[in-house]
């Protein structure tokens, strides 16, 4: 029996990328796996090569950078529904630059870079729903940095809780 939390992310899967048919997503979900993190738990730290792409199910997830002198700044915070992943890391398999700590209670549904490159290479829809979820990233990677440039940080935050 599939795990609930799998089922869910295989669900939203299907709701960006229609065409991937139920035998697509049960062949790629036998390569996945659930985490439960608790709060304050680090998904990833800075300087660690990160083996899964972690898609939050339930939770959230701050992203930030510790500069030299120890200060945090934050990148953003991923809700559920996103990735958790600094991808050109991720995909070269290099340290990561951010950490990625949970705010809350978390869940996460893990990819493994093998999976995932595996899934490329044997089903080409894969790489249709790559893209599309990398497409969403960058737009909102742009509107971030509009709105840094923009918006002072009340502004930002109550944007983020809308």
């Amino acid at each position: 029996m599939m795990n609930k939390y799998i089922e869910q992310y295989l669900a939203y899967m299907q709701s960006c990328c229609p065409e991937l048919t139920g035998s697509e997503l049960a062949q790629f979900s036998d390569g996945l796996t659930v985490s439960v993190w608790d709060k304050n738990a680090f998904y990833i730290k800075s300087g660690t090569i990160q083996q899964y792409n972690g898609f939050v199910i339930e939770g959230l997830i701050r992203e930030f950078y510790t500069d030299e002198l120890g200060n945090e700044r934050n990148i953003s915070f991923i809700a559920e529904n996103s990735y958790a992943c600094h991808y050109p890391a991720f995909m070269e398999q290099t340290p990561s630059p951010f950490s990625y700590q949970c705010l809350e209670p978390t869940i996460t549904v893990n990819l493994p870079i093998g999976h995932i490159d595996n899934a490329y290479k044997n089903m080409p829809k894969f790489e249709r729903y790559a893209r599309l979820g990398m497409e969403t990233k960058c737009k909102k990677l742009q509107q971030r940095l509009i709105d840094l440039l923009s918006q002072n940080a009340e502004q930002r935050y109550i944007n983020f809780v809308e």
